[in-house]
């Protein structure tokens, strides 16, 4: 396993808590910021289930499901050889850093604070509040099916 990988997840969790923090901080409740204007918004949002709120009543399940989840993806991420794939590699790492930096919201606080949405598209997607680490999770799923459709 190439230490490189293990910093890149650790770097995108980083970043992400720090940006969580940030958020925290400069926005209220109920607050909208625009950006680009007014494609984007910057809005708090504590997400106490998962995407679109998904077993939001059952915490304890929602992070048993989490831990085993994320635990799987860093065991395959040390397990990797160095001749593995780079899409798999730089995926895995991925999926670790922003699981983290979202399993860590939860545990230290019951939910995942959220601060980022598109203001385009279908009004349901609009409602939608994502993260730093959302969109790490989701590209690294992505990579590693790529990766997997390349075999």
């Amino acid at each position: 396993m190439q230490m490189k990988y293990i910093a890149f997840a650790a770097g995108i969790a980083g970043a992400d808590m720090a940006v969580k923090k940030r958020m925290e901080e400069a926005l209220s409740f109920h607050e909208t910021r625009p950006l680009a204007g007014g494609k984007l918004a910057l809005k708090k949002y504590h997400n106490k289930g998962a995407a679109g709120n998904l077993l939001e009543r059952r915490p304890r399940a929602l992070k048993g499901i989490q831990a085993s989840l994320l635990s799987y993806a860093v065991i395959r991420l040390l397990l990797l050889k160095k001749d593995s794939p780079a899409l798999a590699k730089a995926g895995l790492a991925c999926v670790v850093g922003g699981g983290c930096s979202n399993f860590c919201d939860r545990l230290l606080h019951g939910y995942v604070t959220d601060y980022f949405s598109f203001r385009f598209g279908p009004e349901r997607f609009q409602k939608i509040v994502f993260n730093l680490s959302d969109f790490f999770v989701f590209g690294g799923a992505a990579l590693l099916l790529r990766q997997a459709a390349e075999r």
